[in-house]
């Protein structure tokens, strides 16, 4: 639906101790995940943000014992192909997942597939100027971050999903999280 976006590039780094690292944030912040939706009403709100050729979703229990609610990747669909394959992968629990977590891992799917790395990067940057240096917004200790890009990148999903949600979000990033709807719904 989306014309003129970039492909999705690159693949998941292979585990390494920084992403140790950041499975240990997740541990700390999913903790009391609500899961709230049906499963196959966040398959078809994911219709509604992405493509189908541009996101899959899939149900992964085995998340829940990493502390996970969900994620999102790239990855390769084989080692002999440079083709991506963009996934979340969602926890499911009575036949229900988390709607924050599918809004969470959604503007990560987005960011990191459709926003330039100019505009990313100047966005991360103002995050981590203008937000992280609240205490009511960073919600982990500092050290439980491997960057402080990751730390703002993570502040703004759980905005956005947030926002999604209708509960009160950072008033100044309103204006990009409705051109985010606008752009994926279009």
């Amino acid at each position: 639906a989306r014309k003129g976006l970039p492909k999705a590039v690159g693949a998941a780094a292979t585990p390494t101790g920084k992403t140790a690292k950041i499975q240990n944030v997740r541990k700390s912040a999913d903790r009391g995940i609500e899961y709230d939706i049906p499963t196959q009403q966040a398959r078809a709100k994911l219709k509604e943000l992405f493509d189908e050729k541009e996101m899959k979703m899939i149900l992964n229990d085995n998340l829940e014992k990493e502390g996970l609610g969900g994620r999102f990747l790239k990855y390769r669909t084989s080692v002999y192909s440079d083709r991506v394959q963009p996934l979340i992968e969602l926890v499911e629990k009575n036949g229900k997942v988390s709607s924050k977590t599918l809004y969470h891992e959604s503007f990560h799917g987005y960011l990191n597939m459709f926003v330039p790395e100019a505009e990313r990067t100047a966005l991360l940057e103002k995050i981590s100027r203008s937000y992280l240096t609240r205490p009511a917004q960073a919600f982990l200790p500092k050290g439980h971050y491997p960057t402080r890009s990751f730390k703002s990148e993570e502040w703004l999903a759980d905005d956005f999903a947030k926002y999604v949600a209708g509960k009160d979000s950072a008033k100044e990033f309103r204006g990009i999280y409705q051109w985010i709807l606008e752009k994926v719904r279009n």
